[in-house]
């Protein structure tokens, strides 16, 4: 009695291993990426519509085959809907597969990238946000005659987005 329990307990116990041991192997084989930090960044700003249209440049190296990649916006005010990302160089051999929304991370994406060889690839990653505004300030000076006048203008970026735009060119 004891030892037909025991085998079917282990009969049970092979058959679950049989199951999850490939699915093992599969995930190791999947490296999901962090997309690696911006080489450019370029903001244009829409004051009266409080949106900002953010372009970013970044290069990351792709095994040849599918390759993840995770892109997140924690505590930010990026538009989730508005994230796209294009394959800038090369031209050829790398191809977005599709972008999955998983319900359990709110403010996380995943791009699945096809590439036919190990490569390195400049993507664009572009996407709406809130929070960044511009004012423009001016200087007048008239020279003592008052037949010239000196014009100086300044423009202040205020960035209330939680996201830090370093270097960024700015379009108003």
């Amino acid at each position: 009695m004891v030892s037909a329990m025991m085998r079917n307990r282990l009969g049970f116990c092979l058959a679950l291993l049989a199951v999850l041991l490939p699915l093992g192997v599969l995930a190791r084989n999947v490296d999901l990426a962090t997309v690696p930090s911006r080489n450019t960044v370029q903001l244009t700003i829409y004051n009266s519509e409080d949106l900002t249209l953010v372009r970013e440049t970044r290069v990351v190296t792709f095994k040849q085959g599918v390759n993840p990649l995770q892109f997140s916006w924690a505590n930010t005010l990026i538009d989730p809907t508005s994230v796209e990302l294009k394959v800038r160089q090369p031209k050829t051999g790398v191809e977005l597969l599709d972008t999955t929304y998983p319900h359990d991370r709110p403010q996380t994406l995943y791009w699945n990238v096809q590439s036919d060889a190990n490569r390195e690839a400049t993507i664009e990653i572009s996407y709406f946000t809130s929070g960044i505004s511009w004012r423009a300030d001016y200087l007048a000076i008239a020279d003592p005659d008052e037949k010239a006048l000196h014009l100086n203008s300044f423009v202040r970026v205020d960035n209330r987005s939680a996201e830090d735009y370093e270097n960024a060119q700015v379009r108003l």
